[in-house]
């Protein structure tokens, strides 16, 4: 390990980055400057539909995600739901999301937990949110709980 100067405000700026797991400045850093390459690097993955059976209380459901070019937010939420058994309070969908991208190596911004919120409402008809379009998402103890889950095909 090397030492380096820095002063109070650049210290408290590295903290400020902090996320939930960075247990030291060398975390903090690590994590920013990978996700900056990340970021540089073009992903790309060839244009399909991915179909997604998923087995939940012994009732084999499907979720149909389209995807064009790299993966998403929507489908790392997806999945992370789908890890969790198909519905979780957010504070374990953040953490799958959080697992689910480290291990894929893409970003984890700061605004993590806001990006993540914001694509469950966007992607749900049970939100005010909704933009119309894909209904993956649904509130199964309605709104305000914390609740989400996967919204499956019949």
């Amino acid at each position: 390990m090397r030492t380096i100067e820095i002063s109070n405000e650049i210290f408290g700026k590295i903290w400020s980055a902090s996320v939930e797991g960075d247990k030291s400045e060398n975390d903090i850093l690590a994590r920013m400057f990978a996700e900056r390459e990340f970021l540089a690097e073009v992903e790309a993955e060839p244009e399909h539909v991915e179909t997604k059976t998923i087995q939940v209380k012994s009732h084999e459901r499907t979720i149909t995600i389209p995807r064009i070019g790299k993966i998403t937010w929507i489908d790392d939420v997806a999945l992370a739901l789908d890890h969790i058994g198909g519905k979780g309070h957010l504070a374990e969908i953040y953490k799958s999301v959080r697992a689910i991208r480290s291990r894929g190596g893409r970003s984890l911004p700061p605004s993590t937990e806001a990006v993540i919120r914001k694509t469950l409402e966007e992607n749900s008809s049970d939100s005010d949110a909704y933009k119309g379009g894909m209904d993956l998402f649904a509130l199964p103890e309605g709104k305000g709980r914390g609740m989400w889950a996967l919204r499956y095909a019949n």
